[in-house]
Parts: structure tokens; sequence; C-alpha cells
């Protein structure tokens, strides 16, 4: 039987443009290609978990004023520590609901209305207000009693929309929203979805919505301020879930990636970075759940410091609060002269990791004086060349630059040997640098198509 060789040509064509297209280290990030950067803070708070000022027992929530004062919510010691700008201890606020066998009370969200009246909410279902530098509270509301379909209220976080005074609290129970004035009295609530469990929110003022995190369904939602829901994004980002959540002064979402609670989980704990008009990460710090400077164990609250363009995360189980500067410099990795065998070249034993400049910047890559890649980078970007072209018993010098957004250079470069294999019987294998095929991706890229062919293939044998 005669077979009609061009339909298997043109079959064969169309798969290999399918497989073209593919983005094959391409810039679409996903939760395995989004780069997680190492930052280190410009000040840390605390650290050793005690009642002392200065120490803490898991800090949950953080807000800081126009004025650079940092007012620290002391979870499950009950207060709220207030410090200056370089993290001097001015005094503490007190007068919260006593733990007891009945209750189970943690200081949760702050923030300040438009006349510096500092508001806290705590976990049994109280709105504090405080002179802002007052040690004792002014005034306690409780929020409104339950109704019969309602389970016991546990609030957790608090926004201030100052252009109003309104004031949003988070009920995890119940999955709402509550809205209060500038007085506490209760003006109305809105639903987040069954099993939400709505943990943190704030108030995008250019965009004109809030944004929660849903800490029961692991994505950050966004509401119009009547609480209609418009959308939400982040769910193929999260370790866990999402904890406390801010903006800058850009218009980005600033979220806690909250991670395990313990250091040999190996997970995430970390600060995700969104774009508000694409909902895409833009950066990434903290890498692996720690107890190192620029690390993060069960991390909660973040707020931004506009006056210091920095931010600020309440390092829960570190009992501590890490600051990270927005002109933060960058830096590399250390690479040193290597000699690696042909077939062990990868991009984990050569290359360099761009680190500290957050919002990241371009780079180029030399070999022996040639340009041979550049484009922009993410913090925590691994830049390594192709390993394909290089030849046996050679040596390439290869040389990085690479610049931040706020202007700041560096430059590196190292000499790699390429020795022969050591097994001579082992087929060498071509390693390649991140972002490029292996052998092993491309044949599961062409095994679909390979069998579409196959089968049109014996279709039209039988018709013929």
């Amino acid at each position: 039987m005669k077979v009609k060789f061009f339909h298997f040509i043109n079959l064969l064509i169309i798969g290999l443009l399918f497989i073209g297209s593919t983005n094959i280290g391409g810039v679409v990030i996903t939760n395995s290609t989004l780069p997680v950067g190492i930052v280190t803070p410009s000040l840390i708070i605390g650290g050793t978990k005690g009642t002392d000022p200065s120490q803490f027992d898991q800090p949950d929530s953080v807000y800081v004023d126009s004025k650079g004062t940092i007012f620290a919510g002391d979870t499950s010691n009950l207060r709220v520590q207030v410090f200056a700008p370089n993290g001097t201890f001015l005094h503490e606020k007190t007068g919260f609901t006593p733990i007891s066998s009945n209750t189970n009370n943690e200081v949760q969200g702050i923030g300040e209305l438009s006349n510096g009246t500092i508001v806290v909410i705590e976990k049994a279902a109280n709105l504090y207000f405080f002179d802002k530098f007052g040690t004792t509270p002014r005034a306690v509301i409780p929020l409104p009693v339950i109704n019969s379909t309602e389970s016991t209220r546990d609030t957790q976080g608090l926004a201030i929309d100052n252009r109003t005074d309104t004031i949003y609290v988070t009920d995890q129970p119940n999955n709402l929203v509550m809205v209060f004035d500038k007085n506490g009295v209760f003006k109305s609530q809105f639903s987040t979805g069954l099993y939400s469990t709505p943990e943190n929110l704030v108030v995008d003022k250019k965009q004109n919505m809030i944004y929660v995190s849903l800490e029961g369904q692991r994505k950050i939602g966004y509401f119009a301020m009547n609480g209609t829901i418009i959308g939400s994004f982040g769910k193929e980002f999260a370790t866990l879930n999402y904890e406390g959540i801010t903006m800058d002064p850009r218009g980005n979402l600033l979220a806690v990636d909250e991670g395990p609670d313990s250091i040999a989980a190996n997970k995430y704990s970390r600060v995700i970075i969104f774009n508000t008009t694409t909902y895409e990460p833009v950066a990434a710090i903290g890498g692996n759940s720690g107890s190192a400077p620029g690390k993060f164990l069960s991390p909660d609250g973040i707020a931004f410091d506009v006056l210091n363009n920095r931010f600020v995360v309440a390092d829960q189980y570190n009992h501590r609060l890490q600051f990270f500067s927005y002109d933060s410099k960058l830096n590399l990795t250390t690479q040193g002269d290597v000699s690696v065998e042909f077939s062990k070249l990868s991009s984990k034993n050569f290359g360099w990791t761009l680190n500290g400049a957050i919002f990241g910047g371009k780079y180029e890559l030399y070999k022996n004086g040639s340009s041979i890649s550049s484009g922009n980078f993410m913090v925590g970007q691994r830049i390594s060349p192709t390993f394909t072209d290089l030849v046996v018993d050679k040596t390439y010098n290869f040389t990085i630059l690479a610049s931040d957004a706020n202007g700041n250079k560096v430059k590196a470069e190292a000499l790699l040997h390429v020795t022969p294999d050591s097994v001579s019987t082992t087929k060498p294998s071509s390693p390649v640098s991140s972002g490029t095929a292996t052998p092993l991706t491309l044949i599961s890229m062409f095994a679909p198509i390979l069998l579409i062919v196959i089968i049109q293939f014996k279709k039209f044998r039988i018709k013929e």
C-alpha cells in the first residue's frame, strides 16, 4: 500500500511549529520560576523572646506612621511597642483584654486616623483607641454581638481609609469585613466568600478598592469599596497562605507568603511584591524559612515606611521586626575559578546570583570578551552561560556586568576550565543552563506530537 508521504511531512512540520512556539526559558513567571532573593535588612528590632522593651513574643502586626514611628503588635504579650525610626524603644500601649480560660486573646491589626489617633483591634473583638503617645486606651468599643447564625468572632486585620476615616476589620470565622466609622460605630459589613477566612486587608486609594488576604483560600481578593468582589490573584504563588499585606508608594502590593512555622519544613517564607495592574509578581525576597538576617519564620504583619522608603515585616517566630530598604544595593554571589567535567556543567556549579536590589535591573554576560547574553533580571535570579557550545580541555573567561534600578553597578569575572568526563564509558550529556530545554525536556515535549503523527500515519495507511 502506498502512503501519502506529504501528509506525514505536513503533520511533522505542524508539530515542530507548535514546539517552536512553546516559551522555553521565556519571561512567563510561575511559582517554580519565580526567583527568590536575599536582601540584607537595614534594621532589625528584637530577636529575643521576652517581655522587656524591644523583646517580643510572636509579633503579629505592625504599622508605621508618616514620621517613621513604628507601632508593633506584640501578640502574646498583649501590648503594642512603639519605636523611633532608628529602632529606639519609646513606650508601650497596654490595657487589652487579659487572656483567661474563657478568652484567647492577641493584639492584632493597627492603624491611624487622620487626627493621629491609633486604633488597634484585638482577637477578642474589641476596638481600642489610643492617643498617639498615650499608653492606655482612651476608648474601648466592643464589636456588635454575634447573631444566632454567626460564630464567635476572631478579629484579625485592620485598615483605615484616611480619606473618610472609615475603619475596616476582618472577622475570620464569619468570613466578613466589618465597617466602622471613626468613632467605632458599626456601619455595615460584607462577605469575603465561604471558607475564605479573611486575615488582613489594605485600602488601595489609587484604584479605589480593598485588598484582603484570604487565608482559607490561599489567595488575595480585591473588592470594590462597597464590598463587591472584583477578582483574586496569587494562589499559584502561595506556599501555604497569605498573611499581612500593604501597599508601597508605587502602587505595588506587598504580601507575606507565610510558609511553615518550622525551619525543618524547608519551604518558602517570603514577601512577594505584586504589580497591581497585571497582578504578576515583580519581586520576592526571603527564601526558605530560617533565622538568619533576611530570612523569616512564620512572618505575619507588614507595613510600608514611606518616609524612609522601606518596609518592615513582623517576623513572628523569630520574635523580631526586619526592615528592608527599597534602596538596597545590588550584590553578586561569589564565583571562583573552577574546573568542571563536561557532563557536569550546570548553572548550579557555575554562575552568579543577583541579590540585594529588590526591583532587579539589567545585566550583560561576556565570554572571552564577547557578549553572549543580556537582559533584565529579578532579585534572586541566577545568571549562567549556556554550556552546549563549550569544548573539552579549554578555558573560558566569563564576565558579568549588572546594574540595579538605582544605578548601582557590579562586575565580576571567573575562569571556567572544561575537563573530560572521568568515566570514559559514560556518554556525556550536554547540560544546559537554567532556562534552556534539556534532552529529557525535549523528549517529553516531542512525545505527544510524535504520537499524533504516528496515529495519523496509521490512519492514512488504513485509508490507502
